[in-house]
């Protein structure tokens, strides 16, 4: 018998290239359709694996985490190597499309997928606001790639 089970994703992101977060329609390029698109693929299902987002990011703004939870009916039981295949898979599919999106952690949340909301079960957000001048001899791509490996520095600090 299949069993419904929740899983939570923690994201990581560069929202450069992204419309937001948050799905939109037509389906434009937001961080909640490209993990999706991700997630159907890599489980190569047929039908929409809906996935919600703890928080809203507008438009070009970044991410060091953000979390994401979806569900699935699986006949099988869930192994700490099947979650690991799945990260590695995701990380696979969104580096090979050239995504600037990044699974950092996978975990089975819940066997009881009415037991967690990863927007209603949130206890804490923390938002960090930085303004960054970039000089005019400086190209965007250049100041994006520093600022990428100064949160890669930042994302120890989150968890």
């Amino acid at each position: 018998m299949d069993k419904q089970r929740t899983f939570c994703l923690f994201l990581s992101y560069v929202g450069t290239f992204f419309r937001g977060s948050q799905y939109q329609l037509p389906p434009l390029k937001t961080v909640q359709h490209t993990i999706q698109n991700a997630l159907e693929s890599v489980l190569q299902v047929e039908r929409k694996v809906p996935v919600r987002l703890a928080s809203r990011t507008d438009a070009g703004v970044h991410a060091v985490v953000n979390v994401a939870s979806f569900s699935l009916f699986m006949k099988t039981r869930v192994t700490r190597s099947l979650v690991t295949s799945l990260h590695q898979q995701l990380n696979q599919y969104l580096l090979q499309s050239s995504e600037c999106l990044r699974v950092t952690d996978i975990k089975l949340v819940s066997e009881d997928a009415k037991a967690f909301d990863c927007r209603r079960s949130v206890t804490e957000k923390c938002y960090v606001y930085r303004l960054g001048v970039v000089p005019s001899h400086v190209g965007m791509l250049e100041y994006i790639n520093k600022m990428d490996a100064f949160e890669a520095g930042m994302i120890g600090l989150t968890k």
